[in-house]
C-alpha cells in the first residue's frame, strides 16, 4: 500500500539536513486512486519534517512567472505553478513564503526566519535561497519523479555565477503586493536564456555525469523515480561543464 511513511522513508534523508523538494505527484495520485486509497500530504509533510528535525530546513518552489508578463505578483494571493505540495505548503501556518516574485519558496525550518527575510530582487546569485542552499554543507535537493530538466533551477544560479554565452541578466518591472497587503511598483531580474540563439536547457548531459560518478543517487518507489543530490556536488560539476564549455551537457543550442 502507498503511504506517505513509506515514501518517506525511500528518502536518504538525516537529521539537520535542508532539503528543496521538488516533484510531479501525478503518477503516485494515480496508482493510489485505482487502489481505492487517498494519499495524504499533509502526512508527508509532517513525517518529512519528523525525519528533518527542528535543526534542518524544508523547502518546496512555489514559483510563478506571471510576473514577467505584467501580472501583478500578490505574496499572499499568487498561486504556485510548480506542484500541487508546493501549494498545499504555502497553506500551513508552519510554513512561510519568500519574498521574489519569481522564484519564491515555501520554507519551514531553523533559518525559516532568515530565508523569509531575503529581499535581493535578482532570481538566482545574491542573497537568494538558491546561495544559501550551495553554502549549506547539508543541503541536498530531493526531485521525486520529475527529470533534472524541469526541476534543478539550480543549474541557473550556477550558470549565472560562472557566465555563459547563452543566457544574460534581464530585469522585470510590474506591481508588487508584499505580506502587509501594501502594493508598490518593484523590479525583479533573471538570467534568462537567448531566445534568439533558441536555447533549450536540456540537463539529461548533466544527469548521466552525476550518476557516472556516483554523486547523485537513483532510487524508484512504486514506479516512481528519485533524484537525490547535494548542491556542492552539483555546483561542483555544472561548474567544470561550464568551465570545459561542454554545454551540451546543458543546453541545446542552435548552431550559428
Amino acid at each position: 500500500m502507498i503511504t506517505p511513511e513509506a515514501l518517506v522513508q525511500a528518502f536518504d534523508i538525516q537529521r539537520d539536513d535542508s532539503i528543496l523538494f521538488a516533484s510531479n505527484m501525478e503518477r503516485l495520485l494515480w496508482k493510489t486512486f485505482h487502489a481505492g486509497n487517498t494519499f495524504d500530504f499533509n502526512d508527508m509533510i509532517d513525517r518529512l519534517q519528523m525525519k528533518i528535525g527542528a535543526g534542518g530546513n524544508l523547502l518546496f518552489p512555489t514559483y510563478n512567472w506571471d510576473f514577467c508578463r505584467g501580472v501583478r505578483w500578490e505574496y499572499h494571493k499568487t498561486k504556485s505553478k510548480t506542484g500541487i505540495l508546493s501549494g498545499i505548503a504555502l497553506q500551513r501556518a508552519d510554513f512561510c513564503r519568500t519574498k521574489h516574485a519569481l522564484y519564491s519558496f515555501a520554507v519551514w525550518g531553523k533559518e525559516r526566519e532568515r530565508l523569509y527575510r531575503m529581499k535581493d530582487g535578482n532570481s538566482f546569485v545574491g542573497d537568494t535561497p538558491f546561495n544559501f542552499l550551495y553554502v549549506q554543507p547539508r543541503a541536498k535537493m530531493i526531485m521525486f519523479d520529475v527529470d533534472m530538466t524541469h526541476s534543478c533551477t539550480f543549474v541557473h544560479f550556477v550558470e549565472e555565477t560562472m557566465g555563459v554565452p547563452y543566457r544574460y541578466l534581464k530585469y522585470f518591472t510590474g506591481q508588487y503586493v508584499d505580506d502587509r497587503g501594501l502594493e508598490s511598483t518593484r523590479t525583479f531580474s533573471m538570467y534568462v536564456r537567448d531566445l534568439d540563439r533558441k536555447v533549450i536547457p536540456n540537463f539529461t548531459g548533466l544527469e548521466n555525469i552525476l550518476l557516472e560518478k556516483k554523486k547523485m543517487k537513483k532510487s524508484v518507489f512504486e514506479d516512481c523515480v528519485i533524484w537525490e543530490v547535494s548542491f556542492q556536488a552539483l555546483f561542483e560539476e555544472i561548474a567544470d561543464i561550464i568551465r570545459r564549455k561542454e554545454f551540451a551537457s546543458l543546453v541545446e543550442l542552435e548552431k550559428r
